[in-house]
């Protein structure tokens, strides 16, 4: 007995002798195979054996995935890439660096390394793609945020040409290839067309047409409302609540009712009815008039400026100018604060307004308070999150940070709309819808 109590000890320290001894042993295997392979990678690079070098590289990985050994395996990929630029050599370099990107989420390289190679082989979605992920899995670098805030405001132009466009803002478009108008939707697909003539269409769906028939208001379902015996050689956005849509015809402005009535009044310019009122142009004053074409204001101004739907009211504010100066008055035509500028453009949904003053254009808000002094040659208002500005004759466009995010590029650009497509032009009375790539 005494005899086993003094051999048990003996065995257990044998026993634990021998695992350490394993344990060493195997760890100086697996350093002399790592350090065999690092090796072997070493000596391929320097025979520029690239393609041998990163399968050396990847075998170390079984004993040691470190950061250091993955960019090991870049460091040899550039060399490789360099000389044979195929898509066979990118694809694996591609398919390498998402997994140094998995293994190390937060080190932007990988995943900087990984877009610029999608970039490279022409794939903008996987690059936007692969930028989102990185960024969202924490990782952040100059390059990788730049080509993230390039790829997410990254433009594509509908190949379709019109020589007129007019967009409401209201999820429809008016627009003319020259030969016949057609309604578009908020994303620019046809609503109806084919018409001698189309209006601009109001935010219930209506709009004035002319066929080979007659001249008739319809609806977005191109149900007849009203039929007109006259032609028109422009018309406005037609109002629900008076029933009067502003019409060109024999060259002056004038209002029909849906009985096909035109009012009395002739006018250079008329805007459509909001509110009861509607702003017009006689004799080069502007002013309001009711609905039964009566002065509904008492204040003449030199001009009025009207939104994309022919509205004077926007967002609560009217935009005239008195005195040589542009002001921003309320409804009842009482001025807001004592901002004053030489031009301006009209207000969208209540967002930042352009305004020019000493030959620059800045922002101002609807309280007439100066969010951003004037510093572009040209821009015009804020609409759904961006505001287009012009350097050296081109345009681009801005975010609510003031920030460039579509270089200037276009002859003509405008605005913004919910559903993110934008008209632009690249050349003289060549216009074009242009929307994002993603998101």
């Amino acid at each position: 007995m005494k005899a086993l109590k003094v051999f048990l000890p003996v065995i257990l320290v044998a026993l634990l002798a021998l695992a350490w001894f394993s344990t060493i042993s195997s760890t100086l295997s697996t350093i002399s195979q790592k350090n065999d392979y690092a090796q072997e990678a070493k000596e391929s690079m320097k025979q520029k054996l690239y393609a041998q070098a990163i399968e050396y590289y990847k075998k170390s990985l079984e004993y040691d995935d470190s950061k250091r050994t993955y960019l090991k395996i870049k460091e040899a990929y550039e060399l490789f890439y360099e000389e044979e630029q195929t898509p066979s050599v990118r694809s694996a370099y591609i398919d390498d660096m998402l997994s140094a990107a998995r293994a190390y989420e937060k080190e932007a390289v990988f995943w900087e390394t990984a877009v610029n190679l999608y970039l490279d082989a022409g794939n903008d979605s996987m690059a936007y793609k692969t930028a989102k992920r990185g960024i969202n899995c924490g990782a952040s670098g100059k390059e990788l945020n730049a080509a993230y805030q390039e790829l997410l405001y990254k433009t594509k132009v509908d190949y379709r040409l019109y020589q007129t466009v007019r967009d409401g803002l209201n999820g429809y478009l008016t627009v003319s290839d020259g030969t016949d108008w057609t309604v578009l939707d908020g994303r620019g697909r046809q609503l109806f067309g084919n018409y001698r003539f189309a209006g601009p269409v109001n935010d219930d769906g209506y709009c004035l047409v002319m066929n080979d028939i007659d001249t008739r208001l319809i609806d977005r379902d191109e149900v007849t409302r009203a039929r007109f015996d006259f032609e028109v050689e422009d018309a406005g956005c037609y109002d629900p609540e008076t029933g009067l849509t502003p019409v060109l015809t024999d060259g002056d402005w004038k209002y029909v009712n849906r009985e096909g009535k035109l009012l009395s009044g002739e006018y250079e310019e008329a805007g459509a009815f909001c509110g009861g009122r509607a702003a017009v142009k006689q004799d080069g004053k502007w002013f309001l008039i009711d609905e039964t074409g009566k002065a509904a204001s008492k204040t003449k101004f030199e001009d009025i400026k009207l939104d994309l739907c022919g509205r004077h009211l926007q967002s609560g504010v009217v935009i005239a100018k008195e005195g040589k100066k542009y002001h921003l008055y309320n409804e009842d035509l009482s001025k807001i604060g004592s901002f004053e500028c030489d031009d301006i453009d009209i207000c969208i949904d209540g967002g930042l307004i352009a305004f020019e003053k000493n030959g620059k254009w800045g922002f101002v808000n609807t309280k007439g308070e100066i969010e951003k002094e004037p510093a572009y040659s040209e821009a015009k208002s804020f609409a759904n999150g961006y505001a287009a500005y012009c350097e050296k004759n081109k345009w681009g466009f801005l975010n609510e940070e003031f920030k460039s995010v579509i270089k200037p590029q276009y002859v003509e650009a405008f605005y913004f709309n919910s559903e993110g497509l934008c008209v632009v032009s690249n050349s003289d009375h060549a216009y074009q819808t242009m929307t994002f790539k993603f998101e």
